[in-house]
């Protein structure tokens, strides 16, 4: 990891002051204009502006593609979990349209911007090091670019709506945000980015899915990014622990006294 300098302070403010402004005056006054137009060249503008800063840093690629594998593999033992109980619980249309028209506008709209996000966080999380703070704040910051389109929406009038935007909405985001900072810190943007294609977008492709209440969509949206944590924690530990036993062994000869 390499220090951070104020060029990632730059792309840090640069969010913050997009994400304020969006929440603030953007969302409400430009709407569709916002979700199809400004939020997507944002992005492809700040992603361009960070490849040309860091296009030169070197990434850790070491255990990309084993947890890649642990999180592809998790996801589709989550799915086929998840439509069996569909046979139980029963399904319903997803609330996006299934025309071709529709597909891609919503690729557009929403699918597109996971890989530019994805690359920003990877150079983001790269440049903090061991900065404790700054990967909180990056975390974040981007849990608050995935729920502020809900937020700004959102009518927060009576305590059951409350409750369902924390179990719905919230907690779901913080657990997919900081998984997707750990798959970050231990590899590279490859394994953040399958996990957001895949589980943000399928929706649009596919025309059904389990009927759930509001309360199984929260737990099942909490209980799959803290599967894929543990199963790429075990990954990414099982590579490390030879590592430490082989600097304890150099570190005990090293100063094993005569």
């Amino acid at each position: 990891m390499r220090k951070v300098n104020n060029k990632s302070i730059f792309v840090i403010i640069t969010i913050i002051f997009y994400l304020i402004l969006s929440l603030v005056f953007l969302i409400n006054n430009f709407g569709n204009i916002y979700f199809n137009i400004i939020n997507p060249i944002f992005w492809i503008i700040l992603f361009f502006i960070c490849f040309c800063m860091f296009r030169n840093e070197y990434v850790n690629k070491k255990y990309k593609y084993d947890i890649l594998q642990t999180v592809i593999i998790t996801i589709v033992l989550f799915f086929i979990l998840y439509y069996l109980l569909g046979f139980v619980v029963g399904f319903q249309d997803t609330p996006y349209s299934s025309s071709i028209k529709g597909i891609l506008k919503n690729l557009w709209s929403f699918g597109i911007i996971i890989f530019f996000q994805e690359y920003i966080r990877q150079v983001l999380i790269n440049r903090s090091k061991n900065n404790r703070f700054l990967l909180f704040l990056i975390t974040l910051i981007f849990i608050l670019a995935d729920i502020s389109k809900v937020i700004v929406s959102y009518k927060f009038d009576n305590s059951l709506k409350i409750f369902q935007f924390i179990v719905i909405t919230l907690n779901p985001a913080i657990a997919r945000g900081c998984l997707l900072t750990y798959l970050t810190y231990t590899s590279d943007y490859i394994p953040s980015l399958i996990y957001r294609l895949i589980m943000e977008t399928y929706s649009f492709i596919v025309p059904f899915i389990p009927n759930f209440n509001w309360f199984l969509i929260g737990v099942v949206d909490i209980i799959l990014p803290f599967f894929v944590f543990v199963n790429s924690y075990r990954i990414f530990e099982k590579r490390e622990e030879p590592k430490r036993r082989n600097r304890k062994k150099y570190k005990g000869i090293l100063f094993y006294p005569p």
